[in-house]
């Protein structure tokens, strides 16, 4: 009896479903095998771009932060430590009436005063963002006692353009208009009197007790560079200007006392302009 030739079809199409499912499956399988390959490969990718970049940043940023803030905390110690020799200068100078012995040692102490100095210019070359007010304005002062009248008013004007109170913006005033008196290039009068009249017009509006300290600042400076550098008449007229601008003031008696010992001290007795 001949065979239905649906049941052929049907007899002979059960290996081929066998061979065709089998063959799905290992297609599958190599499919979902390569996709997890490549999902592997990327997560790898992504943590070696990931590492790297933070190799980079750590390198780099991290490293160049740890630099500056290792910079600043030397420049802060340079600071410092200039302080504490004018100090222990001046401690000396109005505790002994030895001259010798305070000459002596101002002159080893300064000595290490003018390196520290060179090392604080070199870091202030080399980070000039570190520098504040505080910086700037003791550095110069460093520079114009020792005669570096150009880079003293270049470190005076750096401290007046970062001053952030109106003390501080005295303070700055002052020592700028003192360049600008002293002889050299940068030598102009007229423009350090005008400095010093504004200097002197902020303190008068301040309400502080700071304020007949600020007034014996600016006039100690503005008196000593009239006598050392202008008119002598100037001198003395600024002087009799201090006095009433603190009468009235607080501690007006010690500080008139105190600036007028400082005057002699600094001035001597000139020939062309006496002692006060």
């Amino acid at each position: 009896m001949s065979e239905h030739p649906d049941n052929h079809e049907a007899v002979d199409s059960i290996p081929e479903r066998i061979a065709k499912l089998e063959g799905r499956l290992d297609t599958a399988d190599k499919s979902w095998t390569a996709t997890i390959g490549q999902w592997m490969a990327l997560l790898a990718l992504i943590v070696s771009i990931t590492v790297g970049g933070f190799q980079v940043y750590e390198n780099i940023v991290l490293k160049q932060r740890e630099e500056r803030a290792a910079d600043r905390r030397t420049l802060a110690d340079h600071i410092r430590r200039i302080t504490e020799l004018n100090s222990r200068i001046t401690s000396t100078y109005f505790s002994t009436k030895d001259d010798w012995a305070t000459q002596s040692l101002a002159k080893t102490l300064n000595a290490e005063k003018v390196s520290i100095l060179r090392l604080a210019d070199d870091l202030v070359s080399k980070r000039s963002d570190m520098t504040n007010f505080a910086i700037s304005f003791t550095l110069s002062v460093e520079h114009f006692q020792l005669g570096n009248t150009g880079r003293a008013q270049e470190y005076a004007k750096q401290a007046l353009s970062s001053a952030a109170t109106n003390a501080e913006r005295v303070e700055a005033q002052r020592i700028v208009a003192q360049t600008l008196f002293a002889p050299g290039k940068g030598q102009d009068v007229r423009a350090a009197r005008a400095m010093f009249g504004r200097a002197l017009d902020s303190v008068r509006r301040m309400e502080t007790f700071l304020k007949s300290g600020l007034l014996a600042n600016v006039y100690t400076d503005w008196i000593l560079s009239e006598a050392a550098f202008g008119d002598c008449e100037r001198a003395k007229a600024s002087w009799d200007d201090f006095r009433k601008a603190v009468q009235g003031e607080y501690n007006d008696a010690r500080t008139v006392k105190v600036t007028r010992m400082q005057l002699n001290a600094m001035l001597g007795a000139p020939a062309r302009c006496p002692t006060f």
